[in-house]
């Protein structure tokens, strides 16, 4: 935004020697001369002076600020970075919170809350796990009045079922409950079980054209992995991948059925073969 507003030095620099010129009829503004020593001087301090100006203006907005400035934003909206961090992702924190600020414990708190936990570490896989997603169920998708869920998904799924998947469960439970309204009777934190899908797709095209199999195989493992606990597969979804991949026609032969179950479960691929006829 400030960028608009910034000045070259040769700019610069040509504006100071029409300023000399408009007080001297004739002066001597070739490279060397003392006009020329003299209004180079200053535009290059005026130049520095544009630069850090935009630096500043820059570092004011959170969506244009440089790392260190990032983390000072993040810090005083008691949003933490982890070490896991990139520094779109931690953008994108406080984005988040900026734009649905708290609101006293609707579903998008919880879901920030579980987000914000602090990670966990674990010797059966490498680094830290944090909170990656979040599904929050409530009494309108069937658990009893006053009751809350949440389950989680990390950031490395290699966690999933581990002693450090159980210390971010953990995590999060405490980090979420000392926010919490108190109006909430009781609430539980788990991790997803996982299904795991057997994909099969014959795809057929137009006439001379070959069809790009690897291409559709990618995207629809794409598709499933991005998925998060409680999001069904639906079949058609496959289908329409392959024919935005140019197929004319796509036929799932497995799964036999839209793989539609509850928040608890995500779906990811067992096996996956895309095959043009």
């Amino acid at each position: 935004m400030a960028s608009e507003f910034l000045k070259e030095f040769d700019d610069l620099l040509d504006q100071i020697l029409v300023d000399y010129s408009n007080q001297d009829s004739a002066p001597d503004t070739t490279v060397g001369s003392i006009t020329y020593i003299k209004a180079a001087c200053l535009a290059s301090c005026l130049w520095g002076i544009y630069r850090y100006q935009d630096y500043l203006a820059k570092q004011i907005f959170v969506d244009s600020a440089d790392t260190d400035n990032l983390n000072h934003h993040g810090s005083i909206y008691g949003i933490a970075r982890t070490p896991t961090d990139t520094d779109a992702t931690y953008l994108q924190k406080i984005l988040d919170y900026l734009r649905q600020p708290p609101a006293g414990g609707n579903k998008l708190d919880y879901e920030n809350w579980a987000k914000a936990a602090p990670g966990a570490t674990g010797a059966d896989f490498d680094g830290v796990i944090t909170v990656d997603s979040a599904t929050i169920i409530t009494p309108a998708d069937g658990l009893i009045p006053g009751n809350l869920s949440i389950t989680i998904m990390p950031d490395n799924e290699v966690a999933l079922g581990t002693t450090g998947m159980q210390d971010l469960v953990d995590n999060v439970y405490d980090y979420v409950e000392a926010r919490r309204p108190v109006t909430a009777n009781q609430m539980t934190v788990q991790q997803p079980t996982v299904t795991y899908l057997d994909i099969a797709i014959t795809v057929t095209g137009p006439t001379g054209v070959t069809l790009d199999t690897v291409l559709m195989k990618a995207d629809v493992e794409a598709f499933v992995d991005s998925t998060v606990a409680g999001d069904p597969v639906y079949r058609s979804q496959l289908q329409s991948i392959c024919i935005q991949d140019g197929a004319l026609n796509a036929v799932v032969a497995t799964p036999v059925a839209d793989a539609v179950s509850n928040k608890y479960v995500v779906y990811r691929i067992s096996s996956c073969s895309v095959t043009a006829v």
